[in-house]
């Protein structure tokens, strides 16, 4: 319910045109209450695809989706790098290590390199090192709880400014 609200709520607000998602369509239950929500408003939902990029203004967001459809959901969520002139913005969606080592192997290391690094899965998780050795952070942000801080001692051996949301 708080779902469908959520997506409700925005829609009511925000002129949509389209929602975007990575995962094919009615895989879970909070796929289906997205897609039934933008039904009852009239908003298409579509599928992106690996390295599909979009312009957000003068900003560029691209979507690596680097795992096969054989791993479960949380490693099929994209790595999303938004890049605005020089500065990088990448969003690890609930990416786990398993996830985020195919990402260090397929994607060029130069398009890994970020300046803010959203963490991956709330926290949880602070494998594989070569991946954040590419990524090279210079400000993290994790959305998670307390029982989202596994990864802090590996943000504080990286030397990361770190953000916490809860």
């Amino acid at each position: 319910d708080i779902l469908e609200e959520i997506v409700g709520d925005i829609l009511d607000e925000y002129e949509v045109g389209r929602i975007l998602v990575c995962f094919e369509h009615g895989i879970n239950e909070p796929m289906q209450v997205i897609e039934q929500t933008a039904r009852a408003y009239g908003v298409p939902v579509e599928t992106f695809r690996d390295e599909d990029t979009f312009s957000i203004g003068n900003a560029r967001l691209t979507a690596y989706l680097k795992v096969d459809a054989t791993e479960n959901i949380n490693n099929r969520s994209p790595l999303l790098r938004l890049q605005y002139g020089d500065r990088v913005l990448s969003l690890a969606s609930d990416l786990e290590p398993r996830g985020l080592r195919q990402i260090a192997e397929k994607v060029p290391a130069d398009l890994l390199r970020t300046d803010i690094l959203k963490f991956p899965h709330h926290g949880r998780d602070a494998e594989p090192q070569v991946y954040y050795d590419l990524a090279d952070p210079q400000l993290v942000i994790v959305t998670a709880g307390e029982n989202g801080r596994r990864g802090e001692k590996m943000i504080r051996a990286m030397n990361w400014p770190c953000l916490y949301t809860y």
